[in-house]
Parts: C-alpha cells; structure tokens; sequence
C-alpha cells in the first residue's frame, strides 16, 4: 500500500489495494513540471509497492493545456524503460485538446509494458481496468466545494 507520505505529496492521488489500481485527478493547468510530478509520482509507487497496478487519470480537472508535445515525447520515452510486469493506463477527457494529449501518448506508449487507452467515459474506462466505475469518480475530499 502506498505510504501516507506519499499520499500527503500527491493529494490528487488514491491507492485501490483491492484492485491493485492507482486513480489520478489532478487539477489546474497541465505543464511540462505537473506532468513530471505525475511521472515521479508513478516511479515513486512502483518502487514503493513491489507489484505492478493499473493507473487510471482523470483530466477532467484540468483547467489549461500547457504541456509542449516535445515533452509528451520525452516522458513517453522515459516511460517506454519501464522494466515491470505489463500494465494499463487509462486516461479520461472530455475536451478536445486533454483527449489529443492523452492519445499522442498513448500512441508513443504503443508496444510497450504500459498499455495506454484514451476514454470519453468513465463506464468504458471502468470496464477495460475491469474495476467498478464509483473509484473512477473523484473522491469527495477532492471535490472542489
């Protein structure tokens, strides 16, 4: 299970153990450095639990795009050396240009260990992970009041 410590660094973050499943929601504009959070925050989980899990993203909270595409480039090629069992990584948009991202990275991830999907809806994402679609919603202590 991944630590407190790491949970209070990346609040956006939750760990399902059951489902061996880490669910993403960031919030606020999408850059180059939140984006390397994103990264260092995945490499810290992998090292800290042991056992490969399946990562889910919620882009829905972003408010601006400001990731340049050579960036998306070079975190697909730091991602494409990942030595782990195979794992899926889904990615859930809803605007246009989150979606364009999502799948430019998922077409740079092809043929790697990290299967990268793209979904419009959470159902559809729910099924591909084969976990049940309510920890695909944002937790409630996430959810701007």
């Amino acid at each position: 299970m991944l630590s407190e410590e790491l949970e209070q660094r990346f609040p956006y973050a939750r760990y399902h153990s059951d489902h061996r499943l880490v669910t993403w929601f960031p919030e606020g504009a999408l850059t180059d450095e939140r984006a390397d959070q994103i990264v260092h925050f995945l490499e810290l989980a992998e090292m800290e639990e042991g056992q490969s899990f399946d990562r889910y993203t919620d882009m829905t909270g972003h408010t601006r795009i400001q990731i340049s595409l050579d960036h998306v480039v070079r975190i697909a090629r730091r991602r494409l050396r990942y030595p782990g069992p195979p794992v899926k990584s889904a990615f859930y948009a809803t605007r246009t240009i989150s979606l364009s991202v999502a799948r430019m990275y998922a077409e740079l991830m092809e043929g790697s260990r990290i299967q990268v999907r793209t979904f419009r809806e959470r159902a559809a994402a729910a099924d591909w992970l084969s976990v049940p679609v309510a920890i695909l919603n944002a937790p409630i202590d996430l959810v701007p009041v």
